[in-house]
């Protein structure tokens, strides 16, 4: 794994310059799932055409001090997808689709930093499957 940091966050936006604000974004989310009780970073109300943003995880290797750095990323990993899928889970579809009902654009973005031309990285069958059933695009970004 030549991963450097990496960020798992889910973004919303409007396909023109509407502000992305937390009453259409982040309420409708936190009704059904009890995003303000947990440590994801929620982001909106930005200036026009800025994304509204979840950040689910975001870690740097050199943040981690351990004899295997990359083993202790991969396994945050692993569990920090599962938590998102579990979180997506419990969401009802009608909630999604009165986000895009309302115009918002959802992707989810993996966005990585590497010291390589490759990164390995393993998602989750579960993860997966619930940005399929919500109809949530997924958006690999890296510098390489």
């Amino acid at each position: 794994m030549a991963i450097q940091s990496i960020n798992l966050v889910l973004s919303a936006q409007f396909r023109d310059t509407r502000v992305v604000t937390s009453e259409l974004f982040l309420e409708p989310l936190n009704q059904v799932s009890s995003l303000s009780q947990t440590d994801y970073q929620c982001i909106a109300d930005r200036q026009p055409g800025r994304s509204g943003l979840i950040v689910f995880y975001e870690r740097k290797i050199s943040e981690i001090e351990d004899a295997e750095p990359y083993e202790i990323l991969e396994h945050e990993l692993a569990l920090k997808l599962k938590e998102i899928a579990d979180w997506l889970h419990a969401i009802p579809a009608s909630v999604f689709e009165e986000l895009k009902t309302n115009g918002l654009y959802l992707f989810f973005i993996i966005e990585t930093w590497i010291d390589a031309d490759q990164f390995d990285l393993e998602l989750p069958p579960v993860f997966l499957k619930e940005l399929g059933i919500h109809e949530i695009p997924l958006t690999i970004i890296s510098n390489e």
